[in-house]
């Protein structure tokens, strides 16, 4: 093999991050001029203040299997579009994945590892941070990108995370991993061990948004108990999705993004009731969420507006219609008036995509 450690068996599945191979890009495969909070694929959000714009992708610029132990084809790629070349003290970029409490008990208040393949055009020295939910504990570590836009291993150990601070260990943030690009003084604290406060970096880190040259590539990140060297592993695509449902699911087929125009197989139909005019639409969550979703949009199949549905031979109607709808973990129902927009005696189509994003 390439040399990258050994894969003892009782680590099977015991990556921790979602979406480790970049494979699962549900709301699309790019987004220019991104905003904080935004995300760039699954599992993956992009966080930022300053004047630094992004622009975030699914790419398919990959490490060879000599380089990252087996097969990639795809990773994630912040290009910069707008530069920021001076970092204010309260300033700062990253890439983060919050792991929810349940899942990241096999590394809470023990050692574990993170590993990943990263390609920078810029060299130099790059931090990782790892926060908990209260953001008041964080563990800093670096990693150097020797060569640019060259794929390189990094590999960081972390000690047993501490008691103290504000820890979730259910459904909330149980620990968030992020990537940082630029981190201004406010967010800088040293390396090697958990500290009091919010983190992100160390005074090393360079300023990876000073130029609209830079890229920021990430492929095959894991992170797992202990601080063994073991090889790149992740389940198989349909578990990685269904890992990643559990977050954010839409009614769109695989490779459709939120928003098109699309009449598929996932489309929801619905036929109004004759006496009462109502449109009653339960769309049943294909994997429960770690919570009700917070956010449960329906777009128009017809043209893919955002809060409309389509009607039958009619074109887009919008959803002002609805008068109520009640959200659950594994559920979510519509009811649809049959006076206003929405005609009695008409199908209804619309898909819908749930938010349970941490």
């Amino acid at each position: 093999m390439s040399g990258y450690g050994v894969f003892p068996p009782e680590y099977e599945y015991h990556n921790l991050l979602i979406n480790p191979d970049f494979l699962i890009a549900q709301e699309g495969t790019s987004f220019a001029s991104m905003s904080s909070g935004d995300y760039i694929m699954d599992g993956y959000k992009y966080l930022k203040s300053g004047a630094m714009v992004h622009t975030g992708s699914q790419d398919t610029d990959v490490p060879t299997v000599a380089e990252s132990g087996s097969l990639s084809t795809k990773s994630l790629k912040l290009d910069c579009t707008t530069a920021d070349a001076s970092i204010a003290a309260g300033d700062y970029c990253c890439v983060s994945q919050r792991i929810e409490g349940r899942r990241a008990l096999p590394v809470l208040q023990q050692s574990f590892t993170l590993r990943f393949l990263h390609k920078h055009t810029k060299t130099g020295t790059y931090c990782v941070a790892f926060r908990n939910s209260g953001s008041d504990r964080s563990f800093i570590a670096e990693y150097t990108q020797d060569t640019t836009d060259t794929w390189e291993l990094a590999t960081i150990r972390v000690d047993a995370s501490p008691t103290g601070g504000t820890w979730d260990y259910t459904n909330g943030i149980g620990l968030e991993v992020a990537w940082a690009l630029a981190g201004g003084s406010t967010y800088q604290t040293t390396a090697g061990s958990w500290a009091s406060g919010d983190y992100l970096a160390t005074s090393n880190q360079v300023n990876a948004c000073d130029s609209t040259s830079n890229n920021f590539r990430l492929s095959k990140a894991w992170l797992y108990p202990g601080t063994d060297d073991i090889e790149f592993f992740a389940p198989v695509y349909d578990e990685q999705l269904n890992e990643c449902q559990r977050y954010f699911e839409k009614s769109y087929t695989d490779g459709v993004a939120p928003g098109e125009s699309s009449e598929n197989a996932n489309e929801i139909l619905r036929w109004s009731h004759d006496t009462y005019s109502l449109y009653d639409s339960i769309v049943e969550f294909k994997v429960d969420k770690r919570a009700a979703p917070s956010t449960v949009t329906l777009y128009s199949t017809e043209t893919g507006a955002s809060g409309n549905v389509a009607q039958h031979s009619s074109g887009d109607v919008y959803e002002s219609d609805k008068t109520s709808s009640a959200i659950r973990k594994y559920q979510s129902r519509f009811e649809f008036s049959g006076g206003g927009n929405i005609a009695a005696e008409k199908l209804i189509h619309f898909h819908w995509t749930a938010d349970a994003r941490l």
